[in-house]
């Protein structure tokens, strides 16, 4: 089955995004297949979205899964973004958001089989990387080496 897909939708305030899956070659010896999803926006008609265009794109993420044997992650980018810091959260950064709602509405949709996994890669010079794993929990081990190869390359 392709692991390379691209999936274009339309919010109804007129968004137009592109939901991608693409294969990412580790340099560790992982026997499953690793794939990156992306979320890239080709046409802004409003600058918000409700929640539910975030449960669309979980919902494809495990009919994604549900086909395929296979380690996703998303890497949350630093593009600005609007956001507010609240007694009970302070983020640091558009990707320390991104990566706290992303995680938030994952989870509050509870999807049955599948873990979601953050990890903050710290860069001084940079600031951190942020990075989710959604996988099954028999994959744990191989999302634990991934994790390491990534710490291993900002050193």
């Amino acid at each position: 089955m392709n692991l390379d897909i691209e999936i274009l939708f339309k919010t109804e305030e007129g968004n137009l995004y592109s939901l991608i899956f693409s294969e990412y070659k580790p340099d560790s010896n992982i026997i499953i297949p690793v794939v990156e999803i992306s979320l890239a926006l080709k046409e802004q008609k409003n600058n918000t979205n409700p929640l539910k265009v975030f449960s669309f794109i979980i919902k494809k993420i495990v009919e994604y899964l549900s086909h395929r044997e296979v380690i996703l992650y998303y890497y949350a980018d630093s593009t600005p973004i609007y956001y507010r810091d609240t007694n009970k959260h302070h983020f640091i950064s558009p990707q320390h958001f991104r990566n706290y709602l992303f995680h938030t509405l994952f989870v509050k949709e509870n999807p049955k089989d599948l873990l979601i996994s953050n990890r903050i890669i710290p860069n001084i010079s940079m600031g951190n990387h942020y990075i989710s794993f959604i996988y099954h929990p028999k994959h744990q081990p191989y999302v634990d080496m991934l994790t390491k190869e990534l710490e291993e390359y900002q050193k």
